[in-house]
């Protein structure tokens, strides 16, 4: 049940925005072993002039791609091979002439499983019924 959290600069162009959302879906299934049934994503807009690198606004794209998953379902492996493939796979889905920002960050985001859930019921109580069925 991950939820994937892709903000762009303003200025960014995308290709097909449903594309790249199946291919982030796809990326957690295959690294990540997530279920794409149950996995969201999420695009968010940041404008001009709200987001900056160092004193100034870039022109290029800026992103910051964050996926939270539940504490322990992954490897460091897993998670660094998401990463650098995430990294990877965000400029290709950029309109021609346009470049990802060197400084586009990708993080994972651990969560406890009493911490989450979905549907009302948390990840823990989740692994406590299917013990119990």
């Amino acid at each position: 049940m991950p939820i994937l959290t892709l903000t762009l600069s303003a200025n960014a162009q995308l290709k097909d925005e449903k594309a790249l959302a199946l291919d982030l879906l796809n990326l957690s299934a295959q690294v990540l072993h997530k279920r794409a049934e149950v996995t969201s994503v999420v695009f968010q807009r940041v404008a001009l002039g709200a987001w900056w690198v160092g004193d100034d606004p870039p022109s290029s794209v800026l992103a910051q791609l964050d996926i939270r998953i539940t504490q322990g379902t992954n490897s460091e492996v897993e998670k660094t091979a998401f990463m650098a493939q995430a990294f990877a796979l965000l400029p290709t889905h950029l309109a021609q002439g346009q470049q990802l920002h060197a400084t586009s960050y990708i993080s994972v985001q651990e969560l406890p499983a009493t911490d989450w859930g979905y549907g009302g019921v948390t990840q823990q109580q989740r692994r406590e019924l299917s013990i119990q069925l």
